[in-house]
């Protein structure tokens, strides 16, 4: 039984559309997490970088902040 609102396919997918594209990340961005409200987005990717991004009322999502790490683990 899938949750209020949410339409699977018969194969149990849900569909996916395309809300914004976000520019930023130096290669593939490869992690994501919402906050609780849906309003921030945090994002992290091959460069290290964590960046935060928030949309307003209208859904227009606006780049926040950027983190930058301190160092990279040594890979053996």
């Amino acid at each position: 039984m899938a949750p209020i609102g949410l339409n699977p396919d018969y194969n149990g997918r849900l569909s996916v559309d395309r809300v914004a594209l976000l520019s930023g990340h130096y290669g593939v961005a490869w992690q994501m997490e919402w906050d609780t409200s849906g309003m921030t987005l945090a994002t992290t990717g091959d460069d290290g970088m964590v960046r935060l991004w928030q949309s307003n009322l209208n859904g227009v999502w606006h780049h926040q902040a950027a983190f930058e790490p301190t160092s990279y683990p040594h890979m053996e």
